[in-house]
């Protein structure tokens, strides 16, 4: 159950949330007992799903700063073997 994951367990901690309680859309503390099996089931679904898209996020940015960083490295070889100035606010080239 998503009640037993670590983030879950992390959000709790950071909410101060007692032992045994569940968060509502309206942050009111719901006890465990009285909750259905399918919206605990519905509840780990979703606690699943935002922890892939929070992981894919973190890659996503990695993967953008890398790629920049290598575009940018291949711009300034480019610009030295063809003997260009690059310059200005939207690096324009001058050529000699």
């Amino acid at each position: 159950m998503f009640i037993n994951s670590p983030s879950f367990q992390q959000f709790t901690k950071a909410a101060n949330v007692p032992p045994g309680y569940c968060v509502d859309a309206k942050s009111a503390f719901i006890p465990v007992k009285i909750l259905k099996n399918i919206d605990m089931v519905r509840d780990q679904l979703v606690g699943e799903i935002i922890t892939k898209a929070i992981e894919l996020n973190r890659l996503m940015a990695q993967f953008k700063e890398s790629t920049f960083a290598d575009v940018a490295a291949f711009v300034d070889l480019s610009a030295s073997e063809y003997d260009v100035k690059l310059g200005g606010e939207k690096r324009k080239c001058d050529t000699p």
